[in-house]
């Protein structure tokens, strides 16, 4: 999640031009998913389940595609 965060935050400006609407959602999508990984030491109560994660990472995927 953090190379995600990364990659998203580094190139922002270049997505925020391309589709301003677009980047504030897939940053949304990331910062809502990075709640379940806030550390590299998970929380000691799952924030989502592995099936939300899923679909997290799923419309995070079609969101780039």
């Amino acid at each position: 999640m953090a190379t995600a965060r990364e990659l998203l935050y580094n190139n922002a400006g270049e997505m925020v031009k391309m589709n301003p609407e677009a980047y504030t959602e897939l940053s949304t999508r990331v910062g809502q998913i990075s709640a379940a990984w806030p550390t590299i030491m998970p929380p000691e109560q799952p924030v989502y389940s592995a099936e939300e994660v899923m679909e997290m990472a799923e419309e995070i995927k079609q969101m780039m595609n």
